[in-house]
Protein backbone atom coordinates (compact mmCIF):
# COMPACT_ATOMS: atom_id res chain seq x y z
CA UNK A 1 0.00 0.00 0.00
CA UNK A 2 1.32 3.71 -0.79
CA UNK A 3 2.06 6.24 2.27
CA UNK A 4 -1.07 8.39 2.51
CA UNK A 5 -1.19 12.14 1.10
CA UNK A 6 -2.43 15.13 2.66
CA UNK A 7 -5.46 14.97 0.02
CA UNK A 8 -6.66 18.19 1.80
CA UNK A 9 -3.13 19.95 -0.06
CA UNK A 10 -4.11 18.30 -3.48
CA UNK A 11 -6.27 20.83 -5.62
CA UNK A 12 -9.33 18.09 -7.06
CA UNK A 13 -8.79 20.34 -10.78
CA UNK A 14 -5.66 22.01 -12.40
CA UNK A 15 -5.33 23.34 -15.66
CA UNK A 16 -2.22 24.05 -17.35
CA UNK A 17 -1.61 28.41 -17.78
CA UNK A 18 -2.34 27.11 -21.78
CA UNK A 19 -5.11 25.64 -21.41
CA UNK A 20 -4.22 22.49 -22.99
CA UNK A 21 -4.05 19.89 -20.05
CA UNK A 22 -6.21 19.45 -17.69
CA UNK A 23 -5.33 17.31 -14.52
CA UNK A 24 -8.76 16.34 -12.29
CA UNK A 25 -10.24 13.64 -9.39
CA UNK A 26 -11.40 10.23 -11.23
CA UNK A 27 -15.36 10.75 -11.59
CA UNK A 28 -17.75 7.49 -12.42
CA UNK A 29 -17.78 8.72 -16.06
CA UNK A 30 -14.43 7.83 -16.28
CA UNK A 31 -15.61 4.24 -16.13
CA UNK A 32 -16.54 3.59 -20.05
CA UNK A 33 -13.09 5.35 -21.00
CA UNK A 34 -11.39 2.74 -18.90
CA UNK A 35 -13.38 0.29 -19.92
CA UNK A 36 -12.71 0.73 -23.42
CA UNK A 37 -9.04 0.24 -22.82
CA UNK A 38 -8.97 -3.04 -21.16
CA UNK A 39 -7.67 -6.09 -22.79
CA UNK A 40 -5.79 -3.37 -25.23
CA UNK A 41 -2.24 -2.34 -24.60
CA UNK A 42 -4.09 -1.52 -20.95
CA UNK A 43 -0.67 -1.35 -19.03
CA UNK A 44 -0.67 2.55 -19.81
CA UNK A 45 -3.44 2.43 -17.05
CA UNK A 46 -1.05 1.57 -13.75
CA UNK A 47 -3.40 -0.32 -12.62
CA UNK A 48 -2.69 -3.36 -9.69
CA UNK A 49 -3.21 -7.04 -11.14
CA UNK A 50 -6.26 -7.73 -11.66
CA UNK A 51 -8.07 -4.71 -11.37
CA UNK A 52 -7.61 -3.78 -15.76
CA UNK A 53 -10.36 -6.46 -16.51
CA UNK A 54 -12.43 -4.73 -13.74
CA UNK A 55 -13.11 -0.76 -14.88
CA UNK A 56 -15.26 -0.28 -11.66
CA UNK A 57 -12.86 -1.71 -9.69
CA UNK A 58 -9.88 0.08 -10.56
CA UNK A 59 -11.85 3.46 -10.97
CA UNK A 60 -12.64 2.42 -7.00
CA UNK A 61 -9.13 1.84 -6.21
CA UNK A 62 -8.08 5.46 -7.91
CA UNK A 63 -10.72 7.31 -5.55
CA UNK A 64 -9.63 5.06 -2.64
CA UNK A 65 -7.08 7.89 -2.35
CA UNK A 66 -9.27 10.40 -2.56
CA UNK A 67 -10.93 9.34 0.45
CA UNK A 68 -8.11 9.46 2.67
CA UNK A 69 -8.02 5.14 2.14
CA UNK A 70 -4.67 3.63 1.68
CA UNK A 71 -4.41 1.94 -1.43
CA UNK A 72 -1.78 0.44 -4.04
CA UNK A 73 -1.40 3.45 -6.53
CA UNK A 74 -1.21 6.19 -3.81
CA UNK A 75 -3.46 9.32 -5.02
CA UNK A 76 -5.09 9.19 -8.83
CA UNK A 77 -5.41 12.05 -11.49
CA UNK A 78 -7.28 12.03 -14.63
CA UNK A 79 -5.38 13.75 -17.41
CA UNK A 80 -8.60 14.65 -19.52
CA UNK A 81 -8.72 16.60 -22.73
CA UNK A 82 -9.32 20.52 -21.91
CA UNK A 83 -12.38 20.63 -24.42
CA UNK A 84 -14.40 17.41 -24.30
CA UNK A 85 -13.21 16.73 -20.76
CA UNK A 86 -12.75 13.18 -21.90
CA UNK A 87 -9.68 10.49 -20.34
CA UNK A 88 -6.55 10.43 -21.98
CA UNK A 89 -4.15 9.23 -19.62
CA UNK A 90 -3.96 8.85 -15.94
CA UNK A 91 -1.23 10.50 -13.04
CA UNK A 92 -0.50 8.70 -9.61
CA UNK A 93 1.52 10.61 -7.01
CA UNK A 94 2.70 9.14 -4.31
CA UNK A 95 5.17 9.69 -0.88
CA UNK A 96 7.86 7.01 -1.15
CA UNK A 97 10.17 8.28 1.67
CA UNK A 98 11.36 10.73 3.86
CA UNK A 99 13.15 12.40 1.25
CA UNK A 100 10.28 15.35 0.58
CA UNK A 101 10.65 14.32 -2.67
CA UNK A 102 6.57 13.37 -4.32
CA UNK A 103 6.76 10.36 -6.60
CA UNK A 104 4.76 10.31 -9.80
CA UNK A 105 3.89 7.43 -12.32
CA UNK A 106 1.81 8.92 -15.70
CA UNK A 107 0.58 7.05 -18.95
CA UNK A 108 -1.48 8.41 -21.42
CA UNK A 109 -3.74 6.28 -23.85
CA UNK A 110 -1.78 4.70 -26.69
CA UNK A 111 -4.01 6.74 -30.02
CA UNK A 112 -2.77 9.71 -27.99
CA UNK A 113 0.94 9.55 -27.55
CA UNK A 114 2.87 11.86 -29.52
CA UNK A 115 0.86 14.84 -28.70
CA UNK A 116 3.21 15.59 -26.06
CA UNK A 117 0.37 15.54 -22.84
CA UNK A 118 2.33 13.53 -21.01
CA UNK A 119 5.42 15.99 -21.24
CA UNK A 120 2.81 18.96 -20.35
CA UNK A 121 0.75 17.17 -17.60
CA UNK A 122 4.27 16.41 -15.90
CA UNK A 123 5.10 19.81 -16.29
CA UNK A 124 1.43 21.06 -14.38
CA UNK A 125 1.81 18.20 -11.65
CA UNK A 126 6.15 19.87 -11.28
CA UNK A 127 4.50 23.57 -10.85
CA UNK A 128 1.93 22.70 -7.97
CA UNK A 129 4.19 20.06 -5.93
CA UNK A 130 7.19 22.16 -6.58
CA UNK A 131 5.37 25.52 -5.48
CA UNK A 132 2.13 25.11 -3.29
CA UNK A 133 2.47 21.38 -2.96
CA UNK A 134 5.52 22.17 -0.42
CA UNK A 135 7.53 19.15 -2.36
CA UNK A 136 11.33 19.43 -2.25
CA UNK A 137 11.55 17.64 -5.92
CA UNK A 138 9.07 15.54 -7.89
CA UNK A 139 10.84 12.15 -8.47
CA UNK A 140 10.37 9.61 -11.25
CA UNK A 141 10.99 5.59 -12.05
CA UNK A 142 11.30 4.95 -15.38
CA UNK A 143 12.00 1.40 -16.76
CA UNK A 144 15.58 1.38 -18.67
CA UNK A 145 14.15 0.48 -21.98
CA UNK A 146 11.26 3.39 -21.87
CA UNK A 147 13.37 5.36 -24.30
CA UNK A 148 10.36 7.92 -25.07
CA UNK A 149 9.47 7.87 -21.29
CA UNK A 150 13.13 9.42 -20.54
CA UNK A 151 12.81 12.05 -23.24
CA UNK A 152 9.61 13.15 -21.81
CA UNK A 153 11.38 13.24 -18.27
CA UNK A 154 14.65 14.74 -19.83
CA UNK A 155 12.24 17.61 -21.61
CA UNK A 156 10.45 18.41 -18.49
CA UNK A 157 13.20 19.40 -16.53
CA UNK A 158 13.99 16.13 -14.79
CA UNK A 159 17.99 14.76 -14.60
CA UNK A 160 18.67 11.26 -13.84
CA UNK A 161 20.50 10.55 -10.66
CA UNK A 162 20.63 7.13 -10.42
CA UNK A 163 19.97 3.08 -11.67
CA UNK A 164 17.81 1.05 -9.80
CA UNK A 165 17.54 -2.74 -10.18
CA UNK A 166 14.69 -4.15 -8.76
CA UNK A 167 13.79 -7.75 -8.70
CA UNK A 168 10.02 -8.41 -9.15
CA UNK A 169 8.49 -11.46 -5.92
CA UNK A 170 6.72 -12.92 -9.36
CA UNK A 171 7.11 -17.04 -10.00
CA UNK A 172 8.99 -15.48 -13.03
CA UNK A 173 11.61 -12.86 -10.52
CA UNK A 174 11.73 -11.07 -13.83
CA UNK A 175 14.09 -7.68 -12.93
CA UNK A 176 12.68 -4.53 -13.14
CA UNK A 177 15.85 -2.18 -14.13
CA UNK A 178 15.00 1.59 -14.20
CA UNK A 179 16.42 5.23 -14.03
CA UNK A 180 15.40 7.51 -11.35
CA UNK A 181 15.14 10.91 -12.62
CA UNK A 182 14.70 13.87 -10.38
CA UNK A 183 13.02 17.94 -10.91
CA UNK A 184 13.96 20.03 -7.64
Amino acid sequence: MQPRLPVGNVPEWLRSSAGDVVLRRPRPEDVAALASHVGTEAGWLSAPEGLLADPVGLLDEYQAGWQGAPNRLGLSLVVADPVTDRLAGMVHLSRLGDDGGLWVSYGIAPELRGRRIAQRALQLVCAWALSSGGYLQVLLDIPVDNAVGQRVAERTGFRRIRRDRIVVKKPTKQRHESWIYARP
